[in-house]
């Protein structure tokens, strides 16, 4: 309660006002109006007084999250009541995200075990989702352009292709927090995550590959 001081500050000088008002002589339109005044006041009263308790009970679950965090499942439990209690709360959906994402990347690891890479991927493409979800409700945050880059990384594991993605999200960041170091860390560790990537289709057998990495490397040094 002490997070909403001033929608409680407003409620305890409504209180004071009304029981000086209760001080008053009364009128005679005072007298016949009473009962609908009295039922005014309770109803402004309870509306004053209820207003925070969903944030309040939301903001209670998100904390026991986060205590939680080492223990994804039940971390989950209490996202998720927050999200129901105040769903316009960015920072319960990326929670929510970050979880899925890391649950994701775990099972993707495991790439001799198909089931649990399927279900890995599952996880990063909920979490993809829960971060686009976030951007929606605050895009000038680039964390959750910072989370959904991470979401395309974990599916270059099986998916090249993805780091571009990634890369466009970062950039999208760039825009939005030029100043935010995390963006820039990221973008160069896809940099450099292609660079030994590239090499080692050079040193393939596989011309195709060889061919792919020259060319990446031509418009590379184009595009520098």
């Amino acid at each position: 309660f002490f997070r909403f001081m001033e929608v409680s500050g407003i409620f305890l000088v409504w209180t004071f006002l009304t029981l000086l008002a209760t001080l008053l002589p009364p009128t005679t339109t005072q007298k016949e109006n009473a009962p609908s005044l009295l039922l005014s006041g309770t109803i402004a009263s309870l509306v004053i007084l209820l207003f925070p308790l969903p944030r309040m009970v939301a903001d209670t679950a998100y904390a026991r999250g986060l205590e939680l965090f080492g223990q994804p499942d039940q971390a989950r439990i209490f996202f998720t009541s927050a999200h129901r209690w105040s769903p316009w709360q960015e920072n319960y959906v990326r929670m929510l995200s970050q979880l899925s994402l890391q649950k994701g990347a775990g099972l993707i690891g495991l790439q001799s075990d198909l089931d649990q890479t399927e279900q890995g991927i599952r996880h990063v493409k909920e979490g993809l989702e829960l971060s686009h979800k976030a951007m929606r409700l605050n895009p000038a945050n680039a964390d959750h352009w910072l989370d959904a880059a991470l979401a395309y990384r974990i599916l270059g594991q099986l998916d090249p292709e993805s780091d571009e993605k990634g890369l466009s999200n970062l950039y999208e960041g760039e825009k939005r927090q030029p100043l935010n170091p995390q963006v820039t860390h990221q973008i160069a560790q896809i940099f450099l995550a292609r660079g030994e990537r590239e090499q080692k289709w050079l040193e393939s057998k596989d011309e195709r590959l060889k061919q792919e990495a020259q060319q990446r490397q031509k418009t590379a040094f184009r595009d520098a």
